[in-house]
């Protein structure tokens, strides 16, 4: 299972910036508007050694920026990417930026695949 974080994490990202969204998996690399790709929660399933692969992906706005055009940033990338990457499930959060400590408004989706 050598290099699955790293390897799982660019393979979504790459998806990610096929659907024309600008992405990082580097925390520090955050520039909103942007995707962040967290690194994913293994399980492993019950049966055949398989694992199901749980990842959250944010899309940051840029801090400072109001309700209104906040939600509209947001809607333009989740437009872009939700059919692509068929979330499980999709919630508004407050995303940390790493270069700053200020929080950016986001949504935070969370997909399952099998790897």
């Amino acid at each position: 299972m050598s290099g699955t974080y790293g390897d799982a994490m660019e393979a979504l990202a790459e998806e990610i910036r096929a659907c024309d969204v600008r992405v990082t998996i580097d925390p520090v690399g955050v520039n909103p508007p942007c995707a962040v790709v967290d690194p994913p929660t293994l399980e492993r399933l019950t049966y055949g050694g398989h694992w199901n692969v749980i990842h959250q992906v944010h899309l940051v706005a840029p801090g400072g920026t109001g309700t209104a055009d906040a939600l509209a940033i947001l809607d333009s990338m989740l437009d872009k990417v939700a059919q692509a990457l068929d979330p499980s499930s999709i919630q508004p959060s407050t995303y940390t930026l790493g270069s700053t400590g200020d929080g950016a408004p986001s949504l935070t989706l969370t997909l399952e695949r099998s790897l």
